[in-house]
C-alpha cells in the first residue's frame, strides 16, 4: 500500500464531505478509492471505444469461421516454428 498526502480545493473537500454524509462511505479513503475506480473504468471504456473505431476504420471485415481460425492457427504455428529454427 502506498500512502500519499494530498491537498483538496474547498469545493473538492465539500464534495468528499457530502459523499461521506450520504452514509455510502465510511472514510475519505473509500470516497477517493471509489472515484479512482470509476475513473479507471471510464479510461478503459474510452480505450475500448478507440480500439473499436480503429477496427471499423481499418477496412472491410472478415467472416470469422472455423476454417478461418484454422488458417490463422496454421500461420501462427508456422511462424513460431520458423522463429525457433532461426
Amino acid at each position: 500500500m502506498v500512502q500519499w498526502q494530498i491537498t483538496l480545493t474547498d469545493d473538492a473537500n465539500q464534495f468528499v464531505q457530502e459523499q461521506l454524509a450520504t452514509g455510502r462511505f465510511t472514510s475519505v479513503d473509500e470516497v477517493v478509492s471509489k472515484f479512482l475506480e470509476e475513473a479507471k473504468i471510464r479510461a478503459a471504456n474510452e480505450k475500448l471505444g478507440e480500439l473499436i473505431r480503429e477496427g471499423i476504420e481499418s477496412g472491410p471485415g472478415v467472416e470469422v469461421t472455423d476454417e478461418w481460425w484454422e488458417q490463422v492457427r496454421t500461420k501462427v504455428r508456422a511462424e513460431a516454428e520458423r522463429r525457433r529454427s532461426a
